[in-house]
């Protein structure tokens, strides 16, 4: 807090400083005729200095103030700032004590300290950038509701197993080939009787995507584990990951949230439509359109079946997103509701029974994994130092 406060005294300083250098200029322009040209460039690197610094001001003068981790760089360039406008006021001060009004720099002496302003300002704004979206997103998580221990990479699912090296790798990356196939559909479903694996599957392949940049949210429904077991915060939840995804669509999901506050306990098909879809649609248009995809693992112990049919239904509209392709994977046991539910969208989901899976590809899985655990020896089979993962 104190260094916050100390960033914020020497903004207000640099700003004071600079209506001082205004009003000195003011009565060279009068009184000096080779001024007026070197006048308008202090003036206007100056003025440009202000607009930064004041957008700076702003955000550690609001409720959210305290919550900015300004850079150290940030402090470093405010305080050159400073140093350089008190050297300009200075200098200008002395050229008023001269008899006669006398311009006091040499020459090539204000084009060096306009130089080590216009650095400094251009410092500032980098850093500054960096710092809005992370304001962003404290404001959108302070005010709406998700399930944090959601994610595939929560701390309390930090130990669950992801596939084991060299298993799994064809159904793997055929996900991997879907996600970034431009025609290919907008949900990858894979479905599966208990135990055989989803869960992991989906866990792996959402390191995967998260590894390569390419993993826009997830989402690990767990029946009884509290809000983990129902939908109400789905939305909420898959929006501010997004957000941190993507920096720039944190504004605009922020806009809406401090819009409609109440926003986490409206219906579904609201959360998605204020939180998704309507941030997504304000972004810029970029020059390529960027793939993220959404991980969605268990759906079936979603408390209610009802909303298992509605979050299938709304998940399918991202296809009509222009600025972002968002696509879908799915894992969930084949029960009725979502049956019904992926009925309802025919044509626009891809499946994959995991029991259907080619049996010469189980055996590699299973000669890979069994390999990893026995080292072959002349007196026999031995067990392995090394420690599996999982069993696929």
């Amino acid at each position: 807090m104190a260094e916050l406060f100390g960033l914020a005294v020497n903004v207000a300083t640099v700003v004071d400083l600079f209506i001082k250098v205004g009003v000195q200029c003011s009565e060279y322009c009068a009184g000096v005729k080779a001024a007026p040209r070197e006048v308008r460039s202090i003036l206007k690197e100056a003025d440009r200095l202000v607009v930064t610094l004041g957008e700076v001001k702003r955000l550690l003068d609001g409720p959210n103030g305290p919550q900015v981790e300004a850079s150290q760089n940030i402090h470093k360039c405010v305080e050159d700032c400073r140093l350089q406008l008190t050297l300009i006021v200075a200098k200008l001060q002395q050229g008023t004590e001269a008899r006669g009004l006398k311009w006091p720099f040499k020459k090539g002496e204000v084009a060096d300290i306009i130089t080590k302003i216009e650095r400094c300002r251009a410092s500032i704004s980098l850093d500054f950038r960096s710092i809005k979206p992370s304001v962003h997103h404290e404001i959108i998580l302070t005010k709406l509701r998700t399930v944090e221990r959601a994610g595939f990479d929560a701390h309390s699912d930090a130990d669950n197993a992801r596939c084991y090296p060299g298993t799994r790798t064809d159904l793997i990356n055929q996900v991997l080939t879907w996600l970034d196939f431009d025609n290919s559909k907008t949900i990858f479903w894979l479905n599966g009787m208990a135990g055989t694996g989803k869960s992991t599957i989906a866990r792996t392949v959402s390191q995967e995507l998260a590894d390569k940049n390419k993993l826009g949210a997830s989402f690990f429904f767990k029946r009884g584990e509290g809000d983990r077991g129902r939908a109400a915060f789905f939305f909420p939840t898959i929006a501010t990951q997004i957000a941190r995804q993507l920096p720039s669509l944190a504004p605009l999901v922020r806009n809406e949230v401090e819009a409609d506050p109440s926003i986490s306990n409206k219906a579904l098909s609201d959360q998605f439509d204020r939180l998704i879809v309507k941030p997504i649609q304000r972004l810029p248009k970029p020059s390529q359109r960027q793939t993220l995809a959404i991980v969605i693992d268990a759906l079936d112990e979603c408390d209610s079946l009802d909303d298992v049919k509605r979050i299938i239904h709304l998940l399918s509209q991202v296809k009509n997103f222009s600025h972002i392709c968002l696509k879908t994977f799915v894992t969930s046991r084949p029960e009725l509701p979502i049956q019904l539910g992926f009925n309802d969208i025919v044509g626009e989901y891809t499946d994959l029974v995991l029991q259907e899976i080619p049996k010469p590809i189980i055996e590699n899985d299973i000669t890979v994994f069994l390999g990893a655990r026995t080292c072959w020896y002349p007196g026999g089979l031995q067990q392995s130092e090394a420690k599996p993962a999982v069993a696929t």
